[in-house]
């Protein structure tokens, strides 16, 4: 009864038509959503992907003449697996396939050369190497096989029998073991596939899973791949533009799923299966 008396007295007070109008105001006013929240997001993109450009380039750009085998040849780049006619080393590891030559005996080869190889009549073999050789500020290109070795530029072709050129040769047509990334690229893509699936199904989250529908997702994915695998393949790609298309696509799911997840859940799950998975392509791409 106390209460219904206190109750009863509350509703005989004077009304503050003041305070009510605020009130209303505050209950049916829209509420105002945050702006530029895609202007945040790709700002917040591009600063990732400048970062990521600079910490690529810099340690590239720090010219090397510390070189134990002379003071003419300032740098060596190779691209494994050439073809007669067809040149494409680049003078910058920035660039898919090219590693750059670290080996005093190449050095030491390419310092010397008029003492080893000697200008004569001949085609190359059919195991190609591409090299370029950074003589003085200046580049040098040349092919070398088992057979012999032509230098592009001038279009002269060059034999050796010294055991020097065939030693050379060995080191410069191997492999430069970053074959791990791709394997290890498709089993993270494929097994980061397979638990998304188990997870959604063992928790009965399958509606809300914000990847269907959005298959224009899996085309970017494959439309990405087939351009890695045309980089490794076919003409080197430049590798920091390879990182930022990685963090784009990371950046597009991201995005996607913010706007269609329907579950904290799905949610977490998501924002850690992007991170996984733009790591990997970023890990990959930069030891192609």
């Amino acid at each position: 009864m106390d209460l219904h008396n206190r109750l009863k007295d509350l509703n005989n007070l004077p009304e503050e038509k003041a305070l009510k109008a605020r009130i209303y105001e505050g209950i049916h006013q829209p509420q105002k959503k945050p702006g530029f929240t895609m202007w945040k997001e790709a700002c917040l993109l591009i600063a990732v992907a400048v970062i990521a450009l600079f910490l690529v380039i810099v340690p590239e750009s720090v010219p090397n003449n510390q070189t134990a085998s002379g003071p003419s040849v300032q740098e060596i780049y190779r691209y494994f697996g050439g073809e007669e006619g067809e040149f494409s080393a680049r003078s910058s590891s920035l660039y898919t396939s090219i590693d750059k030559v670290e080996d005093q005996i190449v050095y030491h080869f390419f310092n010397n050369l008029p003492q080893y190889v000697q200008e004569a009549d001949g085609k190359l073999g059919p195991y190609i190497t591409d090299v370029i050789v950074m003589r003085d500020g200046k580049e040098e290109r040349y092919q070398v096989s088992d057979e012999g070795m032509l230098h592009v530029d001038t279009g002269k072709f060059y034999s050796s029998d010294s055991d020097m050129y065939e030693e050379v040769f060995s080191r410069l047509y191997s492999s430069s073991g970053s074959s791990w990334g791709s394997i290890l690229l498709p089993i993270v893509v494929i097994g980061v596939g397979l638990y998304s699936s188990i997870f959604y199904k063992r928790r009965k989250l399958e509606q809300v899973n914000p990847f269907k529908g959005n298959w224009w997702l899996y085309i970017f994915m494959i439309v990405f791949l087939i351009i890695i695998v045309w980089g490794i393949f076919d003409d080197p790609l430049y590798k920091p533009l390879l990182v930022i298309f990685a963090l784009l696509y990371g950046a597009a799911i991201w995005i996607a799923t913010k706007r269609s997840v329907q579950s904290y859940v799905a949610y977490k799950f998501e924002a850690v299966k992007v991170i996984i998975i733009t790591i990997t392509l970023v890990i990959f791409l930069l030891f192609l």
